[in-house]
């Protein structure tokens, strides 16, 4: 299915419009909020009293630390770290005594804290691998792998949810060592930027580290909008307002549908309105944002508001000419996703409905009547999508969809006949029509080759009808093409296991008439289907000695008895008496005694004993 076009194409038409906003715009907004965004000197003293303020800091955090009262001397190393944060000899200060705090936090079983610790001593220095191995000993206690990625975001959001923003910086930094990526610097960046807000006159430069970050974001992941709304909002939120629109600007260049880019935009070109409300183009830039949303009310206001300043703004009148055709694609695209949806979900009638609302819009949109025909096709009207695919290709000859659907349309007539063949024959097998059924599936199976389920009924009828060669052939080619399917194997089964039936019959009858030979032909045939079944050795041993082939015999019985001792002890008997009368007088005796072991209340222990006595009576 197709949407229109239209929308995206319009939405990047009014990106383009920004360009085109007078250099004046930019240039109030600049200096404006220059004039918000400059101050003073931060620090309020001379470079020479700063130095003894850091050493003095430094000299008191080392005393606390060195007490173990690890807060304080954070608060020292802190305070000395807000007046110069390169210093290296603070930095590394920092680091040590969040570390050993970490360890003091885990001393006392808290756990949580500990890692916040090791975390933030890993954020003033990356390189502290004394931190790093506590921290991978706090995740291992908890059943965190360091290396799983997935699960050091989550410690990141952790982190972050509690305000322990150093500690979820420290946590990032660690996140890109295993493996870099625009994700974790994104998140970087955010962190840096919530800093920066907090802090009045950001000494620390977090504002530059939250840029510098983000620029990372956007060079690992390039087409992602998300480095840039963010570079904007850090801007805006610092008054920088023309830098922050332009950000917005690139981003929705990349994902015109982005509604966080849209958003942001729209908040954008208010703080610029609130910084220069007498600029024409400032209300044009808003309602441009607006109409991006779709918000073609607010769009059109501050389009008029514009012209209330400039009478004359080319771009403010094209806007509300623009404002006029966004609401008739509007309406075109309500229309057109009520239908999709509509046909998503079945319901054609109403779909079809919707498309033809659509088309009174844009009569000439080739991808509509596409569409319509789609709608039709799925309900089985093929008149109706034969005659919607041929008025798309009038109106585009190279639409290849319609040229598909064409065919699939015919594929479609075709296989609903086959549907409707293959339900007649089970419904005639169902009333005992079978060889009318039969001669459909025989029909259907030279359209259907590799249909499994049919050559499976195929087989039901066959068996139905007596057919049972033909049927066990069908149940074989289902289950060729299916292998797994177990409805097919106990079909063949059940057939194999008849004929098996009907074969021992046959044999047992043959061999109780004294048709010793048809006998021996039955029981071998059977011993072909399934060599493992001790009655039918037996029954062939007792016909191979009823002929006077003891040889033939001997081996039946012996297979008798090594696939079930249990219940065919005779045959081992029988063998005996074989082996007696061949004069094999040990061989017999051994027997024997094995057939006295394994059936010692059997019906030949008389027998058997009565035979040992005589042979020993002769030896």
């Amino acid at each position: 299915m197709y949407s229109c076009k239209e929308t995206v194409a319009r939405r990047v038409d009014l990106i383009q419009r920004f360009s085109k906003l007078s250099l004046l715009t930019l240039l109030v907004i600049y200096f404006l909020s220059f004039s918000l965004s400059s101050s003073a000197n931060p620090y309020g003293m001379t470079d020479v009293d700063r130095k003894n303020e850091i050493a003095r800091l430094i000299n008191q955090g080392i005393k606390y630390h060195s007490t173990r009262n690890y807060p304080l001397a954070l608060k020292a190393f802190s305070d000395a770290y807000n007046l110069d944060s390169n210093n290296l000899e603070v930095i590394n200060n920092l680091s040590i005594t969040h570390n050993n705090y970490g360890k003091y936090l885990a001393e006392r079983t808290d756990a949580k804290g500990a890692m916040r610790e090791f975390r933030t001593a890993l954020y003033y220095d990356i390189n502290n691998d004394i931190a790093r191995k506590n921290l991978e000993t706090q995740l291992q206690t908890k059943k965190v792998n360091p290396k799983d990625l997935t699960a050091r975001f989550l410690e990141v959001e952790d982190e972050r949810a509690q305000s322990n923003f150093f500690a979820a910086l420290g946590e990032l930094n660690e996140v890109n060592r295993i493996k870099e990526s625009s994700r974790a610097y994104l998140m970087i960046g955010k962190i840096y930027h919530i800093l920066s807000m907090r802090s009045v006159d950001d000494k620390v430069g977090f504002m530059a580290r939250a840029i510098k970050n983000l620029d990372k974001a956007q060079a690992l992941d390039p087409s992602s909008p998300d480095p840039l709304i963010a570079k904007g909002d850090i801007h805006v939120a610092k008054g920088k307002i023309s830098k922050g629109i332009d950000y917005y600007k690139q981003a929705i260049e990349l994902d015109p549908t982005n509604g966080v880019a849209q958003e942001a935009l729209v908040n954008g070109w208010l703080a610029a309105i609130r910084v220069a409300p007498g600029v024409a183009n400032n209300f044009v830039g808003l309602a441009t944002a607006y109409q991006l949303q779709g918000n073609m009310d607010q769009a059109e206001r501050n389009y008029r508001r514009a012209l209330q300043l400039e009478s004359t703004n080319q771009l403010a009148l094209d806007g509300l000419k623009g404002i006029e055709d966004d609401r008739i694609q509007m309406e075109l695209d309500l229309f057109l996703n009520k239908a999709i949806a509509l046909q998503k979900e079945g319901k054609y009638d109403e779909s079809i409905d919707n498309y033809i609302k659509a088309v009174r819009i844009a009569p000439r949109n080739a991808d509509i009547h596409y569409n319509i025909g789609t709608s039709f096709q799925a309900k089985k009207d093929w008149f109706q999508a034969e005659k919607a695919y041929r008025r798309t290709l009038e109106l585009n000859p190279n639409h290849k969809e319609a040229n598909l659907a064409l065919k699939a349309l015919l594929d479609d007539r075709r296989e609903t006949q086959i549907a409707e063949a293959f339900d007649k024959a089970i419904a005639l097998q169902q009333q005992g029509m079978l060889a009318e059924a039969i001669s459909i599936y025989l029909k259907v199976a030279a359209d259907k080759p590799n249909d499994d389920t049919l050559f499976y009924n195929l087989g039901t009828a066959y068996q139905a009808n007596g057919e049972m060669d033909k049927a066990k052939e069908s149940f074989a080619k289902a289950l060729a093409l299916k292998a797994d399917d177990q409805n097919y194997k106990d079909a063949i089964a059940f057939i194999t296991n008849k004929e098996s039936d009907d074969l021992m019959k046959k044999a047992v009858t043959a061999q109780t008439t004294g048709k010793y030979e048809d006998a021996i032909s039955a029981y071998s045939k059977l011993l072909e289907q399934d060599s493992g079944r001790a009655d039918i050795w037996y029954n062939l041993g007792v016909a191979y000695q009823s002929t006077a082939r003891p040889d033939d015999a001997l081996n039946s019985y012996t297979k008798a008895f090594e696939l079930n001792p249990q219940e065919y002890p005779d045959a081992i008997f029988f063998a005996a008496l074989i082996f007696e009368d061949k004069k094999n007088i040990s061989k017999a005796m051994e027997l024997y005694e094995k057939y006295l072991e394994t059936a010692p209340r059997g019906d030949y222990v008389p027998d058997v004993k009565s035979r040992l006595e005589y042979i020993k009576s002769q030896n």
